[in-house]
């Protein structure tokens, strides 16, 4: 008796590390976040009309295909990952989990995702989804240690989600639907900018390179990011003009843009870490507040 539930107790052990070796190796955190931008994507267009069997099929789709991108990503970066502080706990960089697995996984969660989104969705937006697996494991993981423009290949499909919950309603591409687009894609420069700073010696150790100037010139780092905040301030403000969003939207904007330009005006004038970190907090705060606002002006409006 004692060895069966000593055996029990060992499969339970096991199932949790696997458990857990899988969720760092999607990043859950990050791949909830995409699912949570995608589903405000659909409820903005939808304004609350929702169908939902074809939310549920845009919420697993995203996060499956998000999984994938990540695990394609850890497999790819597996030997840098080892070497920096941050990543050196993940399953691959760690040795608990092989690269042969973590491509199995990557494989399965794209190839259900992608069906998932055909069969619940639209072809539009397995397209796009598709699209994005695509570009952010084989082009932008790469490319981050060749050239600074990494950064505006990776905020490309960064900026998918907000965008994918609107044509998995809609089924079709428009000015709005672009200008969701651009939001998400501004936003996605001071955010990733902010995290370099952070990782700046991480980064430096394995050649990736994603600040304007690489860190050789950190006032103009600051600059281009605080001129970043200020765009996205600007784009933000671009459905209002268009009239797709009313005075809700507008207030919404304006004060979390003012939030997050001050933020970034503080990194300017210090060029510090932990002004660096409050952008980046900022950036998280600012993007989900943003789109619940949207949603709400859509919803009253």
């Amino acid at each position: 008796m004692i060895k069966q539930q000593t055996y029990y107790f060992n499969i339970s052990v096991s199932l949790a590390a696997k458990a857990k070796d899988i969720a760092q190796l999607v990043k859950m955190r990050l791949s909830l976040l995409v699912v949570f931008s995608s589903a405000m994507g659909y409820l903005y267009a939808s304004q609350l009309a929702v169908n939902a069997t074809e939310l549920l099929g845009l919420i697993v789709g995203g996060f499956l295909i998000t999984g994938a991108s990540n695990a394609f990503n850890q497999v790819y970066e597996k030997r840098t990952d080892a070497i920096m502080k941050r990543t050196e706990n993940r399953p691959i960089a760690s040795g608990k989990m092989s690269a042969l697995e973590g491509a199995i996984w990557g494989v399965f969660m794209g190839v259900i995702g992608i069906i998932s989104l055909i069969e619940f969705t639209n072809e539009l937006c397995a397209l796009f989804a598709t699209f994005s697996l695509i570009l952010y494991a084989f082009l932008y993981t790469p490319f981050k240690r060749i050239s600074r423009i990494s950064v505006y290949i990776g905020a490309i499909p960064g900026a998918m989600p907000f965008l994918l919950g609107w044509v998995a309603f809609t089924g079709v591409f428009n000015l709005e639907a672009g200008l969701l687009f651009l939001i998400q894609f501004v936003w996605q420069l001071p955010h990733t900018w902010s995290i370099a700073w952070l990782l700046k010696e991480d980064y430096k150790k394995v050649g990736i390179k994603m600040m304007p100037t690489n860190w050789i010139k950190p006032k103009i780092d600051a600059f281009v990011t605080l001129f970043a905040s200020v765009l996205l301030l600007f784009c933000c403000l671009l459905p209002f003009i268009a009239g797709y969003i009313n005075y809700i939207g507008l207030l919404t904007t304006l004060i979390l843009g003012a939030y997050f330009i001050f933020k970034s005006w503080k990194l300017y004038k210090t060029c510090n870490l932990k002004d660096a970190k409050s952008v980046l907090m900022g950036s998280i705060v600012f993007l989900p507040l943003v789109q619940i606002g949207y949603v709400i002006d859509k919803i009253v409006f």
